[in-house]
């Protein structure tokens, strides 16, 4: 099968997974119950005892949980872990994480020795609860409902033990209840194997009822670690990210614009667990949290990269919901931009992608736009732009 089938089926993965995920996962240690038995005694296992809590302007709730008692220690191989507080010296020095601005000391957060945890009710778990999952693997046809719009990179015997990229972020309206519209980065491995040893990191912005209970638009991280199985979820809703941020958290609400959050995904050579940064408006990277290597079965680095827009609709939904800002790529702008797209190397160092390892990908070109990735040098870098007004399918 070719590049494109692969990537698409890839993707519908995904999407399936970042709106049923949960239901799945939720069970790492437990499936989630069939009652409200089971679903109660979930909700007290995923909220720990807090030293305190701080509400957004989203009417949010985040628990600042103490460190080392964080949902993520709950996993049967964590049990062992030995918690980072920071990265080995060497991936440190690749971020600019050397001092707090004065904006970011003023945002609300936890204090010493605590992390905040987004807050899991009972209506979340329901949610999760009320679709049902589909497991699926690269031989089944595109799941009915997900729509993409996305860059593969991807070059032979080429290992990539990082990606960035600077994002534009949008509120999109016109979703509804059922649909999620995300912006992500994805780097995986396995993909072509036993699926029980496809492993992924994901992580961007989406607006989801499904996962958050509302439509702003929110920060998330995803992994899996069996190609969709039963491995993995969103954010903290089963054992596995390990937040060391204080402020910035998976869940939260972001800022919208242009060219307005970068998030970067980096391995630690030295111990192997991959590290996630933000930064906001330019401003200093901070390091938001990691997932352990040892949740991971076949990541120690990783051969695909996949970036753009993903969205979800119900099969029995005649009008898929808007990508991006909702505007297709054109030559008057206004369209959902990456930048500074880039890949770290072996070596630490960061390129952008190589001529002729880039391919694009559009599963409805009647829906959604794709622009033509290029390397624009200066403040931009790697560049690309997705997205558009979604409609009849």
């Amino acid at each position: 099968m070719g590049e494109k089938g692969t990537v698409m089926k890839a993707s519908v993965i995904l999407v399936i997974f970042l709106v049923l995920g949960m239901n799945a996962s939720i069970g790492v240690g437990g499936e989630l119950g069939k009652n409200d038995i089971g679903i109660e005694k979930r909700v007290r296992m995923l909220n720990k005892p807090y030293v305190t809590y701080f509400k957004t302007e989203g009417r949010d709730r985040f628990d600042c949980v103490e460190i080392h008692k964080q949902p993520a220690f709950d996993h049967p191989l964590l049990k062992h872990h030995i918690l980072q507080l920071k990265p080995s010296l060497a991936l440190r020095e690749s971020w600019n994480t050397s001092e707090t601005p004065e904006v970011y000391k003023s945002m609300k957060g936890c204090p010493e020795g605590t992390v905040p945890i987004r807050r899991t009710s009972k209506e979340d778990l329901l949610r999760a609860r009320n679709i049902a999952p589909v497991y699926m693997t690269k031989s089944t046809a595109p799941y009915d409902g997900n729509l993409y719009s996305m860059v593969l990179i991807h070059e032979r015997n080429q290992r990539y033990y990082g990606v960035e990229a600077l994002m534009d972020v949008y509120n999109i309206s016109d979703i509804k209840a059922d649909q999620i519209s995300t912006a992500q980065v994805l780097l995986t491995k396995g993909d072509g194997g036993p699926r029980n040893y496809i492993n992924t990191i994901q992580f961007g912005w989406g607006v989801d009822y499904v996962l958050n209970g509302d439509f702003n638009t929110r920060l998330f991280v995803f992994w899996t670690s069996d190609g969709y199985q039963h491995k993995g979820c969103s954010n903290t809703l089963c054992p596995g990210w390990v937040q060391t941020s204080k402020r910035f958290a998976p869940g939260m609400i972001l800022p919208t614009g242009n060219s307005i959050v970068k998030l970067s995904l980096r391995r630690d050579p030295a111990r192997l667990d991959w590290w996630i940064a933000i930064s906001m408006n330019g401003i200093n990277d901070e390091l938001m949290g990691y997932f352990p290597h040892e949740i991971f079965n076949n990541l120690a680095d990783s051969d695909k990269i996949e970036l753009g827009g993903i969205v979800y609709s119900p099969s029995n939904e005649k009008i898929a919901p808007p990508m991006g800002s909702g505007v297709r790529p054109n030559a008057f702008g206004g369209a959902c931009e990456f930048k500074q797209v880039a890949y770290m190397s072996g070596n630490g160092i960061f390129h952008p992608p190589a001529d002729g390892s880039v391919e694009t990908f559009n599963s409805n070109p009647h829906l959604y736009g794709i622009g033509q990735p290029e390397n624009q040098g200066g403040n931009n870098g790697y560049v690309f732009s997705f997205g558009g007004p979604g409609g009849n399918v």
